[in-house]
């Protein structure tokens, strides 16, 4: 085990800009279900990492303490705890994974967040959850939502993509059971493949019999730093050189990823959407790009649920799905939204923050947001949304105002 406990357990992600749950937490430093298609293996020095590092349980304790004393919110953390904005746990690792039967530092974490019914999203491959104590407690956690990540209804398939983690019968028994104990359980079809699994359709059918309403889904980024070894796995797994594919189709690099372009992941998401349509459930757009055209107005599908109404609205994805409803793109469609004022630089990386932007400049999330909102045609600006265009006006307080292209407004699906 690694000998310190590591310190960025909580904190902002860079995906503020269009998120709905940007706030998050995680349990452990590394991941061993070794899924071949993961990206997490190269970011924030988790290559070099050799041991596994935990959260430092009392300081999320502390955390918590202060947000809710009769103090001034003096951190982003702070603030945001205090507005009980929703936590997504998970994002790095996954908390149930087979050290917490060992170190049970999830097991703490949870009930700590219980005694303060604080709004949380689980994302895991698990199968933990549906075991002692933990089902008992998360029975009597009101404002829960577990996301179940499944990739696949073929079980010889799921063994290469991800060798280590529980089967698919496994996972839609633990959705199941958590449906049936009242716990909302939705599955996240993570990552989308061309021609892999964007014809599942047994999949989604098995999704609906374990209880499921929602599905949330994005495509594969294919990461610029994956290991040749693992890329390989993949392209062997799949039946194709991915990177050649993603060249060809004319998949763009942003950050440290290459994404493929809107038009394509449109068409390639039309059968399986038409697949959870009718099977009654709802889809949620977790492509950056196309959130604006899901069935939700927050991504991870919480936006209708009770506990989960203080999330996060101040975001250019829920301006562009306003404004696409109302025929008009304008940042006033979020501007009086709750955002926290603190400093965020911290939760940041070095490019984000000092970059040809002067970004260096810029201190909460108010600040980049706006940036961005006035900077069309740089990443994570409203022109990198599916269809959406600068519009020649600005609005009364000189922001810019976007409209679809050629004023086509295509009802969202």
């Amino acid at each position: 085990m690694c000998n310190k406990k590591h310190t960025d357990f909580i904190g902002i992600t860079s995906q503020f800009y269009f998120c709905g749950i940007p706030f998050r937490l995680d349990s452990y430093r590394k991941c061993t279900y070794g899924c071949i298609y993961c990206y997490v293996r190269t970011r924030g020095g988790n290559f070099t990492l050799k041991n596994q590092c935990f959260a430092n349980v009392p300081e999320l304790q502390r955390y918590l303490d202060n947000a809710f004393a009769n103090k001034p919110a003096n951190t982003v953390i702070s603030e945001c705890l205090r507005h009980r904005l929703p936590l997504h746990w998970g994002g790095m690792s996954d908390p149930f994974q087979p050290c917490e039967k060992r170190y049970k530092i999830s097991l703490s974490i949870l009930q700590i967040l219980n005694t303060y019914n604080y709004p949380l999203i689980i994302s895991t491959k698990s199968d933990l959850l549906i075991s002692e104590p933990y089902l008992s407690l998360l029975k009597k956690y009101p404002n829960l939502v577990v996301q179940i990540s499944l990739c696949t209804s073929d079980d010889s398939l799921r063994q290469k993509l991800e060798p280590k983690a529980p089967s698919v019968n496994k996972r839609l028994k633990t959705m199941r059971i958590l449906n049936e104990n009242g716990i909302k359980t939705y599955c996240r079809l993570q990552p989308l493949l061309l021609n892999i699994n964007s014809n599942d359709k047994k999949l989604i059918k098995l999704l609906k019999r374990a209880g499921c309403k929602k599905v949330i889904i994005e495509h594969y980024k294919a990461p610029i730093d994956l290991k040749k070894h693992k890329e390989q796995i993949l392209n062997s797994t799949i039946g194709y050189n991915i990177r050649s594919i993603y060249n060809k189709l004319g998949a763009k690099q942003v950050g440290r990823e290459y994404v493929l372009p809107s038009e394509v992941k449109t068409k390639n998401l039309s059968f399986i959407v038409k697949c959870i349509h009718d099977e009654g459930m709802k889809y949620c757009a977790a492509d950056n790009d196309l959130q604006y055209l899901g069935d939700a107005d927050c991504c991870c599908g919480i936006d209708d649920v009770d506990g989960f109404e203080n999330w996060f609205h101040h975001n250019i994805a829920l301006a562009i799905r306003r404004g696409y409803r109302a025929r008009s793109i304008n940042y006033s469609l979020i501007s009086k939204e709750w955002i926290p004022k603190r400093s965020i630089r911290m939760y940041l990386n070095s490019k984000c923050r000092n970059n040809a932007e002067n970004l260096n400049k810029l201190k909460s999330m108010k600040d980049f947001i706006l940036h961005k909102w006035n900077h069309p045609f740089s990443a994570n600006s409203p022109t990198e949304f599916y269809n959406i265009r600068l519009d020649k006006k600005i609005d009364k307080a000189f922001n810019y105002r976007f409209n679809p292209e050629n004023n086509k407004y295509r009802r969202p699906s």
